[in-house]
């Protein structure tokens, strides 16, 4: 907000969940803009990519993987908690460990990121997160990061701004 005050002061800002309207939704200039990790963009979208966005593991400091190697295995036993802000009962990490042949369990889901810092820190639940977000809370809540062994899907690895292509020439968008 700091940042989009200094930028344009008489803006208004009202965010609103991830939704499987948005295309939808920008296409009726319902919204002006989505940012978010998106996947492939059909070619009626113009994008600016924000910040890279890489995942990692967080779990208390006392969790059995804070210490040793985090391979898949291990990662795959222990008790998992999901952000969904969709709801989705599942995410790109359970793709990636089908494909490897395991399964995790997800033992709690959630639809947003603020809570997720104190349940860690609480549990033996560990969650895959942007790296991003983990950092700003692990030193807070005394939690532990460890490089996820699910490498991060390119749908994911950026947070990208996009907007429909009519509205490029408008002076909000320059």
């Amino acid at each position: 907000m700091q940042q989009l005050n200094k930028a344009a002061p008489g803006t208004n800002l009202r965010v609103v969940p991830p939704n499987q309207r948005t295309f939808d939704l920008l296409d009726a200039s319902t919204i002006d803009f989505a940012l978010g990790a998106f996947g492939d963009l059909p070619d009626r979208f113009d994008v600016a990519t924000i910040d890279d966005n890489q995942f990692v593991c967080m779990m208390n400091g006392s969790h059995a993987l804070a210490r040793g190697r985090l391979d898949l295995k291990r990662y795959a036993a222990a008790k998992h908690l999901l952000i969904t802000p969709r709801g989705d009962p599942v995410g790109f990490v359970d793709l990636a460990l089908a494909d490897a042949g395991l399964s995790r369990r997800i033992a709690l889901t959630v639809n947003h990121f603020s809570v997720v810092p104190a349940i860690i820190a609480d549990t033996d639940l560990i969650v895959t997160l942007p790296k991003r977000i983990a950092e700003r809370y692990a030193p807070r809540y005394g939690l532990k990061l460890r490089p996820s062994p699910v490498p991060t899907v390119a749908a994911y690895s950026h947070i990208r701004l996009i907007w429909h292509r009519q509205l490029g020439e408008h002076p909000a968008f320059q």
